[in-house]
């Protein structure tokens, strides 16, 4: 079991890491996820929605988020291992 810290810094990581995943998605790395591209249509337009409260919204773009993850799960996990590992050689050379 993680301690508490622990799980935070994964938490915390994974934000992170994910962001610059975020960041770096083309329009075919959408287009190539069929099942994701399909249903992020409601998603985007629950999100526009002018009447949602801004606890729906979170809500919505943290579920839209997941199902992205969920589509290209493999491929998101290896890539944000990735980016830890670079983050931590880059943490133990500055504290060096």
């Amino acid at each position: 079991m993680v301690s508490r810290e622990e799980h935070q810094q994964i938490i915390s990581s994974f934000i992170v890491e994910l962001n610059r995943l975020l960041l770096h998605i083309r329009p075919e790395d959408i287009h190539a996820l069929p099942r994701f591209e399909k249903d992020m249509g409601q998603y985007i337009s629950d999100l526009r929605d002018p009447t949602q409260e801004p606890f729906q919204a979170l809500y919505t773009a943290f579920g839209l988020v997941d199902e992205f993850i969920h589509a290209d799960r493999e491929r998101m996990l290896a890539t944000a291992y990735e980016a830890h590992q670079v983050g931590e050689g880059n943490r133990s050379r500055s504290e060096a």
